[in-house]
């Protein structure tokens, strides 16, 4: 009965080391969104992600210049189709643009 006694408070620590443990090990474990591991992969692929606020004056040939080094207009209309609208033409001061870069 001695034995039995010990063996079950054994059993007992080795099984709160073993909680202790996982509790512990789960705390370590980082979990990111898709769209911070989209980040990270861009990131490491030399892909940077950039917001541009139109200024008064300026075009879509004129921003895409600036970002790329030449005029690449339809690349940054395509990407922003959604918050330019239909006509590239037309676009408004305050608006903020996606750029996509890749370094």
């Amino acid at each position: 009965m001695k034995y039995f006694i010990m063996l079950v408070g054994m059993l007992i620590v080795i099984n709160f080391i073993i909680e202790s443990h996982a509790a512990f090990n789960a705390k370590k474990i980082n979990i990111v969104s898709e769209a911070q591991m989209k980040d990270i992969i861009d990131k490491a692929k030399g892909i940077e992600h950039i917001n541009y606020t139109i200024k008064e004056g300026d075009t879509l040939a004129s921003i895409s210049e600036h970002f790329f080094g030449f005029t690449c207009w339809k690349v940054v209309y395509d990407e922003n189709k959604d918050i330019i609208g239909e006509d590239p033409n037309l676009i408004i001061p305050g608006q903020i643009l996606k750029i996509t870069i890749k370094r």
